[in-house]
């Protein structure tokens, strides 16, 4: 298979990742609609993130993602940081039969309740510092209500 690196993508001015548009494309919808009616044509693509939640490394993840057709091993201490890359880059798509990045990271939150606590912190302490308040509280709330209640803390 032939990959063509035709798209530059600098990341909060930390690093710059040569990949390949179609590949990136295909799973992103942020850089889909962005770039969906280029031409094949279209050399030269460039695209700076200056608020990417966890910066390169968050780049990096998601491109493993995509590069790997959509799968990726979803750990404690990768979760955070998947779930607000996915939701940055609108990664809601399925391809190929696939479940989408925020499918994945969601179904795995889902299973949180089989957590130990130490994993559950060590995810807490990975998340992204760029994550908005809201979004913030509304992921911590979530991550902390199954094992409370597991625990028999608060209702």
């Amino acid at each position: 298979m032939e990959l063509c690196c035709d798209l530059e993508v600098d990341v909060n001015g930390e690093e710059t990742f040569i990949v390949d548009k179609k590949i990136i494309c295909s799973f992103s919808r942020r850089l889909s609609k962005l770039f969906g009616k280029s031409t094949g044509a279209t050399r030269n693509l460039k695209v700076i993130f200056n608020d990417l939640p966890g910066g390169a490394k968050g780049f990096e993840l998601m491109a493993r993602f995509c590069y790997n057709s959509g799968t990726i091993e979803i750990t404690p201490s990768n979760i955070s940081l998947l779930h607000c890359v996915a939701h940055f880059m609108e990664m809601n798509k399925s391809v190929s039969g696939t479940l989408s990045l925020i499918e994945q990271t969601e179904k795995s939150l889902e299973e949180i309740s089989y957590w130990t606590w130490a994993e559950l912190l060590v995810a807490l302490k990975a998340m992204p510092r760029s994550t908005s308040g809201r979004n913030f509280f509304r992921y911590t709330s979530e991550m902390l209500a199954f094992p409370c209640r597991k625990a028999g803390i608060g209702g």
